[in-house]
């Protein structure tokens, strides 16, 4: 009798214990998943080890012998755990799939969610006439680091004024700079390298780094440029078209392994704010009436 009380207990050993097995793989596939929200490992992930179809792959064996080690009684304790990060799984993998999907990849309302964990210290303007936001993009930019967004509103005719944007921007933190003609800004960020000073090439070069965005506009638009904290001094942009029924905000967070350093507005921009600004708000004044 105590033979085979031995040999039962040999063949008991013997079996896999999958419970065990089921726990231990979703533990792998979790953390396998938390680390795609780093880029080096997102790149060795996806281009040298790992294809995606093995991380399906190990959440469908993760998942099989969770279950049948939980039916076989091998280690159910460990087999339920394992159950539990298998369901999590799913949900981690798509809050991954939305944060580094490309830009206007998104139907609504993730676009929104996209937005606002992208871009947190601009999501006051999903708050700002939001019954007439049109589109709302953003993306974490990995290759160029940082974050970049864009919110675009369109109402009626003279809905919105250069003031109000202002206002509202300055209301959450950032600080407005300059507002100009379009026509003025498009000649600004054209202009040949061989006609501007280093510190207006370096400028432009901050205030067009929002790719893969392009800023759409016509010259009889305002342009207001923002300083909204970013450690580099990188500006961001708000457009307001010539009718003042159409709004576009590009929200520019770059990130990049440079010392911090203050915004710095170049002298010709100054120059032109001081010189230009109140005939804008003057015609502003004139379309509203007010």
């Amino acid at each position: 009798m105590d033979k085979m009380e031995h040999m039962d207990n040999q063949t008991e050993a013997k079996k896999i214990n999958t419970g065990k097995i089921g726990f231990i793989l979703s533990l792998v596939t979790l953390a396998i998943s938390l680390l795609l929200f780093i880029l080096p490992v997102l790149l060795i992930f996806v281009f040298l080890f790992l294809p995606l179809l093995l991380l399906c792959l190990l959440f469908l064996l993760s998942f099989v012998f969770s279950i049948h080690g939980l039916i076989k009684k091998r280690s159910p304790k460990l087999a339920k755990t394992g159950l539990i990060i298998a369901f999590l799984i799913p949900i981690v993998f798509l809050i991954q799939l939305i944060t580094l999907t490309p830009a206007g990849s998104m139907p609504y309302p993730l676009s929104i969610y996209k937005f606002r964990k992208a871009c947190p210290k601009a999501d006051f303007w999903l708050n700002f006439n939001k019954e007439h936001i049109e589109e709302v993009k953003s993306q974490n930019v990995f290759f160029v680091l940082g974050s970049i967004g864009t919110v675009h509103f369109t109402s009626s005719p003279n809905a919105y004024t250069v003031e109000q944007v202002i206002q509202h921007a300055e209301a959450n933190g950032w600080k407005h700079h300059v507002t100009m003609p379009a026509s003025k800004f498009q000649a600004f960020i054209n202009a040949s390298d061989d006609d501007l000073p280093i510190e207006e090439v370096i400028f432009r070069y901050e205030i067009t780094s929002i790719r893969p965005f392009v800023f759409l506009m016509e010259q009889n638009d305002s342009v207001m440029i923002f300083e909204t904290g970013n450690y580099l001094g990188i500006p961001s942009v708000a457009i307001l078209s010539e009718k003042r029924d159409a709004l576009r905000v590009y929200y520019n967070n770059g990130a990049r392994p440079d010392p911090a350093r203050d915004f710095s507005l170049p002298q010709s921009l100054h120059e032109f704010d001081e010189n230009n600004n109140e005939d804008i708000h003057e015609n502003q004044r004139h379309r509203t009436g007010r």
